[in-house]
């Protein structure tokens, strides 16, 4: 019963000492383990909140691309197409 009793001691002695009692390294790890979840959290939510907004012109870019499309096809001549683009900035 005695080495029974010994082995609990150590054990608890081990706890007290290596976890949370004694200053070790448990109250370390255990905050970089919280701040390390909570980046992961902090980079989940921002990777799915700008995976929601995709790059999008402007108007005037959107215009600006139209124009040179209309250039392009034939559409409008070079003169039309500086006038207009001139109109837009």
């Amino acid at each position: 019963m005695n080495g029974i009793a010994t082995l609990v001691g150590v054990i608890a002695d081990w706890n007290d000492n290596h976890m949370w009692g004694g200053g070790g390294w448990g109250w370390f790890a255990m905050t970089l383990m919280m701040v390390f979840g909570a980046a992961m959290i902090g980079l989940v939510v921002w990777i799915l909140a700008r995976g929601g907004q995709s790059r999008r012109p402007d108007g005037i870019e959107n215009a600006r691309s139209i124009l040179a499309e209309r250039l392009a096809r034939g559409e409008v001549t070079p003169d039309e197409y500086r006038e207009r683009l001139q109109h837009l900035q």
